[in-house]
């Protein structure tokens, strides 16, 4: 296969990973707001302001969760609402202003919502290298180059700790959203950024 039928094969798979996210973000979001109307007053979703680079939080290390508490069970929550609103695939804890440890991964897989407090690598292997895009870069997109399996621990919201493996477009989620964690911006590892007309089908974490 040459260099060309592989990127058209790649963007006809990030095409309809984003078309099939698009429709399931949808409806999320549709049976989030039905929710929300049930409330008496009309409750606000609890969305949170997403962080863009050049802020200073985005390139730092966080400090690790000490406290499994009511307080990080909010943060979570508030996290999935805002990552949804957003259309993101990832969110972590400083790209909404937090120096915390504390990510979320959800590509509607059936994995579901991967919920990470302090979570560390501990094997990769392999290679993948696609399409990456950032909700603190709006409008910015890049090919990357990160290991194709990944293998985790972390921590749920109620303080037990568990091992995840991961390969493809996850393990990418995952490992993106652990960068942040660590300061590590997707630019600083971009090979190449991409045009307007190579866009199709990125999805955004």
């Amino acid at each position: 296969m040459g260099e060309n039928d592989k990127k058209k094969k790649n963007a006809k798979s990030a095409y309809l990973r984003a078309l099939e996210l698009v429709i399931s973000r949808s409806l999320i979001k549709y049976k989030i707001y039905s929710k929300q109307l049930l409330h008496i007053g009309g409750t606000e979703l609890a969305i949170r302001k997403i962080v863009t680079h050049p802020a200073e939080i985005l390139e730092k290390s966080c400090k690790a969760v000490v406290s499994f508490d009511k307080k990080l069970t909010s943060i979570l929550n508030d996290m999935y609402d805002t990552m949804i609103e957003f259309d993101g695939v990832g969110l972590a804890a400083p790209q909404i202003g937090l120096d915390a440890r504390i990510a979320i991964v959800d590509i509607d897989d059936e994995f579901g919502t991967i919920e990470m407090i302090n979570p560390r690598i501990i094997e990769t292997s392999g290679e993948q290298t696609d399409p990456e895009g950032c909700l603190s870069f709006p409008g910015l997109y890049g090919e990357v180059t990160r290991p194709n399996f990944v293998k985790i621990e972390a921590f749920d919201r109620k303080g037990r700790e568990y091992t995840l493996e991961a390969e493809g477009f996850l393990a990418r989620a995952i490992q993106h959203e652990i960068d942040h964690l660590d300061g590590i911006l997707f630019t600083t590892k971009v090979s190449r950024f991409l045009e307007d007309d190579e866009l199709k089908g990125v999805e955004i974490e």
